[in-house]
C-alpha cells in the first residue's frame, strides 16, 4: 500500500480539528498566479496550514505580513 504523506498529514490536522480548508499544500499551486492567491490566503488566514517540499516551496520562506509571538518571550 502506498501512502501519501501530505493526505496522511492532512487527515491528522483535520482529525485534530483544523478545518480542511484552512490546510493547503503548494504542489495545488500549479501557476505563478495561484501560487500568489495562496500566499494572499495564507496572509489573510484563510490557509493556516501550507505544507511543501524544499524544491516546490523553498527553504525559509517567508509568506506572512506579521508574526505574533506566542512562546512566551520578553
Amino acid at each position: 500500500m502506498k501512502v501519501n504523506v501530505y493526505d496522511d498529514v492532512r487527515e491528522k490536522l483535520v482529525a485534530k480539528g483544523i478545518p480542511r480548508e484552512e490546510i493547503a499544500f503548494i504542489h495545488e499551486a500549479g501557476t505563478e498566479a495561484k501560487k500568489a492567491e495562496l500566499f494572499a490566503k495564507v496572509r489573510s488566514g484563510k490557509v493556516r496550514i501550507l505544507l511543501g517540499s524544499t524544491p516546490k516551496l523553498g527553504a525559509g520562506t517567508n509568506i506572512q505580513d506579521r508574526l505574533i509571538e506566542t512562546s512566551g518571550g520578553n
